[in-house]
């Protein structure tokens, strides 16, 4: 594996369970950074393995890869340590060059200063996941890998979420994993979209919109194709 910070490329790329079942067969896909894009798929197709082995947290994988250098991964299940205040982790975390992005991210998360004093585990799941991302955006990073890291969270503060990311930083790299397709769709400027290995390529990709705002009527016919896509897999 090699690290190029303008790039994900993988050309081949397999991966078998420990009982050899196979998940992943022969991968090829290119995506360029900076930009936002998606990963999406079924339950069980294997998105977050692919996720683990492009962030260097799933070994045993065949082929050829070269991805960015600093690669953050954040995902749904992840917890925020319970023996300090939200603030207090904040403050241990985030990038001195990211300081002054603080206050703009705790608006367009929706998230009130009041929060800071509290523990993680008086926040509801949706605020925690919310803050979970938000620390992630404060630290330095070539590209950041969002799995499933929006779930519980309401749609329309989630979609304020997606713009933000989209107009702050328009000089990294994500990768976005949801179940979400008009989301991914409309924010998206490539979708990976990951299939069943049974018939043809299991990865096809497709141009997204890559709007700064969720446009809903500019979705629809673009969601079709994708669902056949899948079903055709």
């Amino acid at each position: 594996m090699s690290q190029d910070r303008q790039r994900i490329a993988v050309s081949k790329l397999s991966f078998a369970y420990p009982d050899g079942k196979p998940l992943l067969h022969e991968l090829s896909f290119e995506l360029y950074a900076p930009a936002f894009h998606a990963l999406f798929g079924r339950s069980g197709v294997g998105k977050t393995t692919l996720a683990k082995i492009i962030c260097g947290m799933e070994n045993g994988w065949s082929g050829t890869a070269s991805f960015p250098e600093r690669v953050l991964y954040c995902h749904c299940t992840e917890r925020l340590p319970r023996w300090q205040t939200i603030g207090s982790h904040l403050q241990d975390v985030i990038s001195p060059h990211k300081r002054h992005c603080f206050t703009q991210l705790m608006t367009s998360f929706g998230l009130d200063k009041e929060l800071l004093a509290q523990r993680p585990t008086t926040l509801s799941s949706g605020q925690h996941n919310r803050f979970n991302v938000l620390r992630y955006l404060l630290q330095e990073f070539d590209l950041l890998i969002l799995d499933e890291a929006l779930n519980n969270v309401d749609e329309p503060t989630r979609l304020a979420i997606l713009a933000a990311i989209k107009t702050m930083y328009p000089d990294r790299a994500f990768l976005y994993i949801s179940h979400q397709l008009f989301d991914v769709i409309s924010f998206a400027k490539t979708l990976l979209i990951l299939r069943s290995g049974a018939q043809g390529p299991q990865i096809v990709t497709r141009q997204g919109l890559n709007l700064a705002e969720y446009k809903p009527n500019e979705v629809a016919g673009l969601a079709g194709e994708i669902w056949t896509v899948i079903n055709n897999a």
